[in-house]
């Protein structure tokens, strides 16, 4: 798939070149996990007929790794008219400082930036950054697959694209309404993780369930997910977990926001994972008033062999403040 000129800057480009570039940005990480959102879209974009590049800064190393030169020199090292970055809050920063120098390279590009970061500020962040194009908020495979569409060939409009913030010719910046929440988890096609080697990861993850339903103010995927919580079926996720076992990952690190939401559902899927034999282990993150002692000795049976929570503080004045309601005795 070709762009053609619509008036946005873009000029037509060898097949050679790819459309669509994507970076992960992400550094500082104690263990290099493997980026999931990302090649989501990556997966979505290809499926959809566009050719991608894929880069992650994850896998970067050196002293100097938060360097604004260094990551905008590593963005420059991949040539489309159209440049995404997925990042969450913490890298934003970094990320924005970085496409002002890539711009100032690269005049002719459009850049696009989304994940949990970028979708609770996406008009702030076009208001204050004329380098930002347009911004990807929530969910991204089908609102980044139409925008593919809209720099293409102009169609559709962008301001019939839901979920997208954008910056019109008379710099007027624009939130369009929010794209309905996904419901069939399990036609969304599986990462593209043949971008990748999955051997330069400590952790690989696997998304069950997408949102989470509460509200602290801190955490920001409650712009992401809408405090909605999706579940894709038990046979979709154990078709993913065997594929990956077929590229040599033993341990699966469910990086859903919370793993036992639904109680059900969580012994559900220790019942189906270990009636299947699966030789892999795995881990998940959750909150402590959403386990019990049977629920835990299931999971460990099931292969479970660690469990995360969120506590954020010591002091119940401060978990107050941010609207983070767990029963603070049981947290010692």
């Amino acid at each position: 798939v070709n762009f053609r000129p619509i008036g946005l800057g873009l000029t037509p480009h060898s097949k050679a070149m790819p459309d669509f570039a994507i970076f992960n940005l992400a550094a500082g990480q104690s263990m290099k996990m493997a980026p999931l959102g990302a090649l989501y879209v990556v997966a979505a974009a290809e499926d959809a007929g566009f050719s991608t590049v894929f880069r992650d800064y994850a896998l970067e190393r050196g002293p100097d790794l938060f360097r604004i030169d260094r990551i905008a020199e590593f963005l420059e090292t991949a040539d489309a008219p159209v440049v995404g970055i997925s990042c969450f809050a913490g890298m934003l920063p970094y990320g924005v400082l970085a496409v002002e120098k890539l711009r100032a390279c690269r005049p002719e590009i459009k850049i696009v930036f989304g994940g949990p970061g970028p979708s609770a500020v996406a008009k702030e962040l076009l208001e204050t950054f004329p380098a930002i194009d347009f911004v990807v908020c929530g969910e991204g495979e089908e609102t980044a697959v139409d925008l593919l569409r809209f720099l293409a060939k102009g169609s559709p409009p962008a301001w019939t694209i839901p979920g997208l913030a954008w910056r019109a010719a008379n710099s007027v910046v624009t939130v369009n309404s929010r794209r309905e929440r996904r419901r069939e988890l399990d036609q969304i096609v599986f990462p593209e993780y043949d971008r990748v080697n999955l051997q330069d990861y400590d952790v690989v993850g696997v998304v069950y369930a997408r949102g989470c339903p509460y509200t602290c103010t801190y955490c920001d995927v409650v712009s992401m997910w809408n405090r909605q919580n999706i579940a894709r079926s038990v046979d979709n996720v154990l078709a993913e977990i065997e594929w990956l076992r077929g590229c040599g990952v033993r341990h699966i690190a469910f990086v859903d926001d919370l793993f036992t939401v639904n109680r059900k559902r969580t012994i559900e899927f220790c019942d189906r994972f270990e009636s299947a034999g699966v030789p892999a282990s795995w881990g998940c993150t959750t909150r402590i008033d959403r386990v019990d002692s049977e629920l835990l000795d299931r999971m460990a049976a099931a292969g479970c062999q660690y469990v995360f929570y969120g506590v954020e503080s010591g002091s119940p004045a401060v978990l107050a403040r941010v609207n983070k309601a767990i029963p603070f005795e049981q947290t010692a």
